[in-house]
């Protein structure tokens, strides 16, 4: 598997230089057809989809001077890659991206379908030293991160599902993965975004939940300026949560949360654990519902939020 995806990679390589390549140089054994990745196949050749965008790594590095930047055309994974070397040498500032992921993860093992050079796939790594009760904060910090980039490029209706979907107008725009490698005295922490920009109609009917992309929402930026623009308010927002913790940054998360105030549910699978009025969240990051006159906190885990009256 390993030979065949670089060898998909080094395809993709020439492809993106050249435009076309033989459908015949195509590996009959790949685990990914070209048209399955969104590659368009014309007259025994492939060829890239017209004003498809790819991602500009010389330009991000001059936006991004601090982190070091990795473009894969074809990966399993992104936080898989990072997680691999995590062991081995330090990840803070690294970046992972990629064109093209043929087993993208969400949170509960989800797949996440991501058509070449349409969405965005980004890995970025953190070293740090706090403990595990206050890494589960971070998915909240990143949407928050996030909800603030896609708000200062015009999407004012951008609100986030804790603890770690991005929504707008209750349809799911992106999703947020973090994973961390314990390393003794200090955890290695892979934070994962993945955002759509634009997925075709056939391709929305397979997911199963309602999304939502950038492009018909009329954002028409380059997606290497969107990395940019996303990581610098991560690092912006990682920094404050690191320096001051996630107190000073709850009621800024609390006026994106969606749900908020509404009857909604708490699931494990397909298991309702509670039922009650949704208020925010407390300063670890712990989502707060009323029970009548009670208030209990819920930890994030492998809990799912759902409204009552949409079950999104």
């Amino acid at each position: 598997m390993t030979y065949l995806i670089e060898q998909i990679n080094d395809i993709l390589v020439d492809l993106s230089k050249n435009g076309e390549i033989l459908a015949s140089d195509w590996p009959e054994d790949a685990p990914v057809s070209a048209v399955e990745m969104g590659l368009e196949e014309r007259l025994e050749k492939i060829v890239l989809p017209a004003h498809l965008d790819l991602i500009d790594v010389e330009y991000i590095k001059q936006k991004l001077s601090d982190v070091i930047c990795r473009k894969f055309e074809i990966v399993g994974s992104t936080n898989t890659e990072m997680l691999k070397v995590a062991d081995s040498q330090d990840i803070n500032n690294l970046l992972y991206l990629a064109e093209y992921q043929h087993s993208g993860r969400g949170r509960r093992g989800r797949t996440w379908i991501s058509p070449y050079a349409r969405n965005l796939s980004i890995s970025y790594g953190l070293e740090t030293s706090l403990p595990l009760s206050s890494i589960g904060c971070l998915s909240l910090v990143i949407g928050l991160a996030v909800a603030n980039a896609l708000r200062s490029i015009g999407i004012d209706m951008v609100r986030l599902k804790w603890p770690n979907d991005v929504f707008v107008n209750n349809r799911k725009l992106g999703g947020i993965l973090v994973e961390l490698s314990d390393k003794g005295s200090s955890r290695a922490v892979v934070i994962g975004l993945g955002l759509n920009i634009g997925i075709s109609q056939e391709e929305q009917s397979i997911i199963d939940q309602p999304v939502i992309d950038l492009s018909s929402l009329g954002v028409e930026l380059s997606r290497s300026h969107l990395v940019c623009l996303l990581v610098e308010s991560m690092q912006h927002y990682l920094k404050n949560f690191l320096e001051c913790g996630f107190k000073s940054l709850r009621e800024e998360y609390e006026g994106f949360l969606v749900y908020r105030n509404q009857i909604c549910r708490l699931q494990v699978g397909e298991k309702v654990i509670a039922e009650g009025i949704l208020g925010g969240v407390n300063e670890e990051g712990e989502l707060e519902f009323h029970h009548g006159e009670n208030l209990k906190s819920y930890s994030i885990g492998e809990i799912s939020l759902k409204a009552v009256d949409n079950f999104s």
